[in-house]
């Protein structure tokens, strides 16, 4: 008997979908590699008013940065700001 299976385009995942999704890609990834050391990381630009004008969310995974979002406030753009870091 064969079995039958469709793919689907969905807007929205149910949570306990995205978690078996992303578990299952952790699991058979710690198959192959050294422990993962994932740890979650936000920087944050503020003036000194403790406005945010800046920042970056993203996360460490085996020694290396992933950026997810990063955003500068316009009037801080083109301004070289990012070589003073």
């Amino acid at each position: 008997m064969q079995a039958e299976y469709s793919i689907a385009i969905e807007s929205e995942l149910a949570d306990h979908d995205r978690r078996a999704l992303l578990d299952s890609l952790v699991a058979f990834g710690d198959c192959f590699a050294p422990p993962r050391c994932y740890a979650p990381l936000a920087a944050v630009l503020r003036d000194a008013d403790g406005t945010l004008r800046g920042g970056l969310l993203g996360s460490t995974l085996w020694d290396w940065l992933q950026v997810d979002v990063l955003w500068v406030d316009d009037s801080l753009r083109r301004r070289d700001g990012g070589r003073a870091v």
